[in-house]
């Protein structure tokens, strides 16, 4: 718990340069193409697009559990559109000291901020995304209102959660570096071991618990569905959600510090 009470007191003390660094990162992101900053909106719709089309105009796939000719693409869309953040978040993290490994031998740099702009950046097109779904939902009366505002405490659970494993990673990168490789690779597994693609209720019995107990974005998918579109889930997911969340930010913060001193050498 020390651990994340000396990282969070590096991050407010450097927030100005947190600031600016995220600012740059996301101008660098889009240098050079003609829209700069419009990518950051045009990625997200042209993705819900594709899937609308795919899903509930080609396929027409329906869901029992939203009473809509639509239903699957916005069940789809409440687990895909956190996802791609959580993806993005991780993938970059695994390697972002290494990356800035020129920055971070600089002993005047706070490299505790590098982690937490991966982030932050990877969260703009979630935010971008969520707005135009809240926008669809009301279009197509789906939307829960009375459960609509849990969703910003879902989301802040979330934020913490990608935090913690962003320093993990980060640490974990910079030691190991045949680990940058690997965290690609679960993704993948990761993906369709969540219940984004598929109502928990059709994964096989003997294969549930597992997706359930050992999988922490599973009670986050499942909320924001339960938030969105109010679908049922178990009373205890709330309570999974929290131990996920306190756990990984825990013991990610405290990975990071335990190997921090011998980082500007291992990169």
């Amino acid at each position: 718990m020390n651990d994340l009470k000396i990282l969070t007191k590096n991050i407010l003390k450097n927030r100005y340069l947190l600031l600016l660094w995220t600012k740059r990162e996301i101008r660098a992101r889009y240098a050079g193409t003609a829209a700069g900053m419009v990518w950051a909106t045009i990625v997200p719709l042209c993705t819900i697009v594709l899937y609308y089309i795919f899903f509930s105009l080609v396929l027409k796939i329906k869901i029992p559990d939203v009473a809509s000719s639509s239903g699957y693409f916005f069940y789809l869309l409440a687990g895909l559109i956190p996802w791609m953040s959580l993806s993005e978040a991780l993938g970059r993290s695994s390697s972002c000291l290494v990356d800035y490994g020129f920055l971070v031998q600089k002993m005047v740099f706070p490299m505790d901020i590098i982690p937490a702009t991966v982030v932050i950046v990877s969260l703009v097109p979630q935010a971008i995304g969520f707005m135009a779904y809240f926008v669809m939902l009301g279009y197509s009366h789906l939307m829960v209102f009375e459960r609509i505002v849990w969703v910003p405490v879902i989301f802040f659970c979330q934020v913490l959660l990608m935090l913690g494993m962003a320093y993990f990673l980060a640490a974990l990168g910079a030691v190991f570096r045949d680990s940058i490789q690997a965290v690609g690779i679960i993704l993948q597994f990761w993906f369709y071991l969540t219940p984004i693609l598929y109502p928990l209720k059709m994964v096989p019995a003997f294969f549930r618990p597992f997706i359930l107990w050992s999988n922490p974005l599973t009670p986050f998918i499942m909320g924001y569905q339960w938030a969105f579109l109010g679908i049922e889930m178990p009373q205890w997911i709330p309570g999974m959600m929290l131990v996920w969340t306190m756990l990984v930010v825990i013991l990610g913060p405290a990975f990071y510090q335990l190997v921090a001193p011998t980082l500007a050498d291992q990169v």
